[in-house]
């Protein structure tokens, strides 16, 4: 159930993908993607108080789930917390500092905190990583 949660999520139909990870949830409660990847729709959806609780239980179930630590961040950063934002990107980028997507959170929560000497520094490695798995045949 997961996939189709997130190509609904992909096309924009948040209400359908938050409604496929839920039945995912149901079926598998102890799975954390499900969990993450709703946290991350409901974020979409201007809801940040969910997202942070829907990645919380992904974290609680599976503590190196490098996506549910930034897409909570992510939620943390919306929602005005940009110190909470940054630890949890870091956390993320400790988990797969090959993954640009939390070094581009972070950056976007140091920019808002008006650190622009770290927030550009970030900006600049997401952009090597993306770069980088571009170039990857």
């Amino acid at each position: 159930m997961e996939q189709p949660g997130f190509a609904y999520d992909e096309r924009g139909n948040y209400d359908q993908a938050i409604k496929d990870y839920s039945e995912a949830i149901k079926l598998d409660p102890g799975w954390a993607y499900p969990w993450s990847n709703r946290g991350w729709t409901y974020s979409k959806k201007g809801n940040q108080d969910q997202a942070i609780r829907d990645c919380s239980e992904a974290i609680k179930l599976e503590p190196g789930h490098a996506g549910a630590w930034s897409n909570r961040g992510s939620a943390y950063s919306k929602r005005g917390d940009h110190d909470q934002a940054i630890k949890d990107c870091s956390e993320a980028i400790k988990l797969d500092p090959g993954w640009a997507f939390p070094w581009r959170n972070r950056g976007d929560a140091y920019r808002k905190l008006g650190n622009e000497a770290k927030a550009q520094a970030d900006f600049l490695k997401a952009e090597e990583l993306e770069a980088k798995a571009r170039s990857k045949p």
